[in-house]
C-alpha cells in the first residue's frame, strides 16, 4: 500500500492511522461507559421498585434520588458527563 512511498509520507500516514486508530479507541470506550452506566441506572431503577421497603427500613436516609445522584457524579476521562 505505501510501497514507492517517502519515509517522510509513510511516517506521516502511520501517524495518521495511529491517531484514527486512538480516536476509535476512545470512542469505544465513552460508548461501553455510557452503555455500563445506563445498565447501572436501570439496575438501581429495578432494586429500588423491588426492595426499597426493605432498603428504608434499614436507614431511610437511602433512597432512589441519592443512588441516582451518586450515579450522576461520575464524569469522564473527556469531560463527557453521563
Amino acid at each position: 500500500m505505501l510501497i514507492g512511498l517517502s519515509n517522510q509520507t509513510r511516517s506521516q500516514h502511520n501517524l495518521t492511522v495511529k491517531q484514527l486508530n486512538g480516536r476509535t479507541v476512545e470512542q469505544r470506550c465513552i460508548q461501553h461507559q455510557s452503555e455500563l452506566f445506563q445498565f447501572l441506572n436501570e439496575f438501581c431503577i429495578w432494586f429500588s421498585s423491588r426492595f426499597s421497603s426493605v432498603i428504608w427500613s434499614l436507614d431511610p436516609r437511602i433512597s432512589l434520588s441519592s443512588l441516582m445522584n451518586a450515579l450522576s457524579s461520575f464524569t469522564f476521562k473527556s469531560g463527557q458527563k453521563i
